[in-house]
C-alpha cells in the first residue's frame, strides 16, 4: 500500500488492533478506506481507523456465545488457555479471536479488537463464578 494512502497514526492504530495478523490489518484497512471514502477523504486519517476499528469489533463480537467469552477472560489473564474444553479453543483460535504467539515460548492473548469488550465480560464471569 502507498504511504500517501493513509496517515501515520492511522497506520499505527491499524498495526495495534491487527494483534500481528496481516490478514485483520488488511480487513482494517480496507474497511476504514470506505470510510474515509464516504466522507471524501484523500488518505485515510485516525477518524477514519477509528469508525473502521469499530465496525469490526462489532462484527468480532456476534458470534461469541458466553462459553467463549469466559475463556477469553481465563486467557486474558493467564496469557494461557487452561480450560479443557478442546473444541471452544479451537473455535477461538480459527476465528482469530485469540491469538496464539510463539516466540521464545508458546503463548495466548486475545484479539485487540475484542481488548475493550472483555473488561465487561469479565465482570460477568466473576459475578457468575461466585453465584
Amino acid at each position: 500500500m502507498n504511504k500517501e494512502l493513509i496517515e501515520e497514526k492511522a497506520l499505527d492504530h491499524a498495526t495495534d488492533y491487527s494483534g500481528g495478523v496481516l490478514r485483520t490489518m488488511s480487513r482494517l484497512i480496507s474497511t476504514s478506506a470506505v470510510e474515509s471514502k464516504i466522507l471524501g477523504g484523500k488518505k485515510i486519517g485516525q477518524y477514519d481507523m477509528e469508525k473502521g476499528v469499530k465496525r469490526e469489533q462489532i462484527k468480532m463480537r456476534r458470534g461469541l456465545t458466553r462459553t467463549h467469552w469466559e475463556l477469553l477472560v481465563e486467557i486474558y489473564d493467564n496469557k494461557e488457555i487452561v480450560s479443557d474444553r478442546q473444541e471452544e479453543k479451537f473455535e477461538l483460535l480459527q476465528g482469530l479471536f485469540a491469538l496464539e504467539y510463539i516466540n521464545g515460548e508458546e503463548w495466548y492473548n486475545i484479539n485487540p479488537l475484542l481488548e475493550k469488550s472483555i473488561q465487561k465480560h469479565k465482570e460477568k464471569y466473576i459475578k457468575s463464578k461466585t453465584l
